[in-house]
């Protein structure tokens, strides 16, 4: 199913909700199924992939923090390679079903706070 999906944290640091609008999304197929990590343990894992099985984003340990209507919060570990070597980050997803409305961006929040129209 598809799903456009915004990083709510970047290295590990929480993104405010207010700017979550602002950030980059991506779209895809989301998909969480059961996999070895990186020492051979099952984890849960989710992945946003296009229709040709191209992985766009993923998160290990993942779980499911929020579900309310045609939205849900992932949060698990996400994996970077860094100038220094690999990383690993707490990473949140913010998954919207395609088609619903999307997070608001900083722009359209001033409008409708001002007004909205020109005087």
């Amino acid at each position: 199913m598809d799903f456009v999906v915004y990083q709510m944290r970047k290295q590990g640091v929480e993104i405010k909700k207010e700017l979550l609008g602002d950030q980059p999304q991506m779209i895809g197929d989301l998909v969480i199924t059961s996999a070895a990590d990186a020492r051979g343990r099952p984890t849960k894992v989710a992945r946003l992939q296009r229709e040709n099985g191209e992985i766009l984003l993923e998160l290990t340990e993942v779980q499911i923090d929020a579900f309310k209507g045609a939205r849900l919060v992932l949060k698990g570990i996400e994996h970077r390679q860094t100038t220094q070597g690999p990383a690993e980050y707490a990473q949140q997803w913010l998954c919207v079903q395609a088609g619903a409305p999307l997070p608001m961006t900083s722009r359209e929040r001033f409008f409708k706070e001002s007004g909205g129209g020109r005087h």
